[in-house]
């Protein structure tokens, strides 16, 4: 692997700081001091960012055990566990939150999913909370991956929200977010097409965020954004 395309290297470009975005959309829904648990946590970012919530306990669950590896040789303070989602080794109600990130559309299509949420309504706490952040497949989105030979699992937006009503889950929250950041920092090509600048960094993502609200407003996100965010509760 090329350093330009080391995830270790690049989550401290454009790409790490867009990653810090996505997540920041759901941490505050994400009960402090309690346990949270991050399905398909990949190279732990996510992880390590929901450990600076006080008093919270964080774990982690990953079928790919290189993938594990790689995350522990980021962040070796992480707590992650090599298990199948569909029989996860937890006892029952053993968490507040339920974070997955950017692993939905995986667990959809490649595994039996019936069984993984079967497994995420027996671990979460009654009350618990469980959050999808995940892309946004539209016209667009599948245009981009085209022409950057980029072929992934899918998971659309109204795909997620039946899966939510199917466990009689409340929705909460949705909301749709990254209309520019996320091809620019690279996306699925792993090139760096922003210079490397804290302060443009900055500029470029308060301006992104600027134009969300409207674009929200206008219900325009689900045709236009790169990341959708479902947010629900546990009865």
């Amino acid at each position: 692997m090329g350093i330009k395309t080391n995830p270790s290297y690049r989550l401290n470009l454009f790409w790490g700081k867009v990653d810090q975005k996505q997540i920041a959309t759901f941490l505050p829904y994400v009960k402090v001091g309690g346990n949270v648990l991050d399905m398909g946590c990949g190279l732990g970012n996510t992880m390590h960012h929901l450990l600076k919530l006080p008093n919270t306990k964080v774990t982690g669950i990953d079928f790919d055990a290189n993938e594990v590896k790689m995350a522990l040789e980021i962040f070796p303070n992480l707590n992650i566990v090599v298990a199948n989602a569909e029989n996860m080794p937890f006892e029952n109600e053993s968490f507040d939150t339920i974070v997955l990130k950017d692993s939905l559309h995986h667990f959809y299509e490649e595994t039996d999913f019936e069984k993984v949420k079967k497994e995420i309504d027996r671990i979460l706490k009654p009350g618990g909370t469980l959050i999808y952040l995940d892309p946004n497949v539209n016209a667009m989105i599948r245009f981009l991956r085209r022409q950057a030979k980029h072929v992934d699992a899918e998971c659309d937006f109204e795909a997620a929200m039946e899966s939510v009503k199917s466990l009689g889950y409340k929705v909460q929250k949705t909301r749709f977010n990254t209309l520019y950041s996320l091809p620019l920092s690279g996306g699925y090509v792993y090139k760096n097409f922003i210079p490397h600048s804290p302060l443009l960094y900055k500029v470029l993502l308060g301006i992104e965020n600027f134009f969300e609200l409207p674009v929200n407003w206008l219900k325009l996100g689900r045709f236009i954004c790169w990341r959708y965010l479902i947010v629900s509760q546990k009865p």
